[in-house]
């Protein structure tokens, strides 16, 4: 968890150029409010599997096969946290790349999750 948090803030304090600061529009900020969402629903199932190790196992390897609910909390927050600031930091022609890549990749897990019998 030390290191997920510190990865965080390296990220958050890596210079960016003036061109970074690009206002974000409509379209990003429902993107972010999508992966957000997407995201929320994630860290439910994920908490589902810490309180359920005898019936799942986490295929984060940053979490570990059998997290605890904290760890999971933890790491979720810090996540979502990174995932905005990097998005505010990123310039306006990189960031719904990496906001499309970013729902895309959460909302697969959402669907995995759910087709093993994982709810929200």
């Amino acid at each position: 968890m030390k290191r997920l948090i510190a990865i965080a803030a390296l990220l958050v304090m890596l210079p960016v150029n003036a061109s970074a600061f690009d206002k974000m529009d409509r379209v990003d900020t429902g993107m972010l409010a999508a992966y957000t969402v997407l995201h929320v629903m994630d860290w439910r199932q994920t908490r589902q599997i810490a309180k359920n190790p005898n019936v799942y196992w986490e295929r984060n390897p940053l979490l570990g096969k059998h997290p605890s609910v904290s760890r999971v909390n933890k790491y979720m927050l810090a996540s979502l946290a990174t995932t905005a600031a990097f998005t505010y930091g990123l310039p306006k022609k990189y960031r719904r790349i990496f906001l499309g890549a970013s729902i895309t990749v959460t909302g697969s897990l959402v669907v995995h999750n759910f087709n093993i019998g994982l709810r929200f």
